[in-house]
């Protein structure tokens, strides 16, 4: 559920998009527009934030005309090489320990939930409430250098006889990369329309999409 505070936007003919003396669908937070009518040219994004249009008319004006409610990515944590230490870096051990597990990625942002309520839609319908990607889960760490073996004693009597050394161990494996980080959750869209003067007393849904993980 989105806490951040909401912001109500109202007016006779609310604008969004590319158009002069527009305005933002991304206040830092849900937005609710009460208008006689709503207009939407391009693509209009929520900041993956909740939001809810009341209105008599809501007009997709442009062939690209979209509202998008996507949540965030999450951000790259854990780019290409970054890795744990080795076990012998931490002083603890040089006997082919095998490198630490990676961390898991952040998870991505939710999507913002739509709802509108309206005696006509007029235009396209495009509505995208996608959760955003996870993050990339860290490297996991390089297996610790394998230990060494000194040579046995030469027998008695053979001190100018030069021997093997014995083979050393192996090195350790290299740790499990960590996880990916899940996507956000998408978000739920739903469309009602009335025909009643009175918007909020819908007579039939034209569009119900339940987002999931």
């Amino acid at each position: 559920m989105d806490s951040s505070s909401t912001s109500i936007i109202h007016g006779d003919v609310i604008a969004f998009g590319a158009t002069p003396n527009s305005y933002s669908l991304n206040q830092g937070g849900p937005v609710i527009v009460n208008a006689w009518r709503v207009e939407i040219s391009g693509v209009i994004s929520s900041g993956g934030h909740d939001v809810t249009i009341i209105a008599r008319e809501v007009a997709f004006l442009t062939p690209d005309a979209r509202i998008d409610t996507r949540g965030l990515d999450a951000p790259n944590s854990w780019p290409a090489g970054n890795k744990p230490r080795r076990p012998e870096d931490g002083g603890t051990d040089t006997n082919g320990t095998d490198g630490t597990a990676g961390i898991a990625g952040l998870p991505g942002g939710d999507a913002g939930n739509v709802r509108i309520y309206a005696t006509r839609i007029k235009g396209k319908l495009d509505i995208l409430a996608q959760g955003g990607k996870g993050g990339r889960g860290q490297d996991g760490g390089d297996g610790s250098n394998g230990g060494l073996r000194s040579r046995p004693p030469a027998e008695p009597g053979n001190d100018c006889v030069g021997l093997h050394g014995e083979r050393g161990t192996s090195g350790g494996n290299g740790g499990l990369p960590g996880a990916a980080g899940r996507s956000g959750n998408g978000g739920n869209v739903d469309v009602y329309l009335s025909t009643s003067k009175d918007v909020l007393q819908p007579s039939s849904v034209i569009l119900s999409l339940k987002g999931g993980a």
